[in-house]
């Protein structure tokens, strides 16, 4: 391969991968530094709602509780 392709290629992959970091620093949780990794990618859960549920039972538990007794005081 010629050597200013070459040296594209490798400015064009540098490039991307700190478009990545970038967007991995952006989106990535603070209190969590394993998850922006790439082999984390399909890690359980991924869903900010799924992972405040498992982290904070008794929140959970707690408004799930008000939403039943909302219902029911609708009825």
């Amino acid at each position: 391969m010629n050597t200013s392709l070459e040296e594209e290629k490798r400015a064009l992959l540098e490039r991307m991968h700190a478009s990545r970091r970038n967007f991995r620093s952006r989106f990535v949780d603070e209190d969590n530094h394993n998850y922006g990794h790439p082999g984390d990618a399909h890690a359980f859960p991924r869903s900010h709602t799924f992972k405040f549920l498992t982290r904070h039972p008794y929140s959970s538990a707690a408004i799930g509780l008000l939403a039943t007794l909302a219902v029911r005081a609708a009825k």
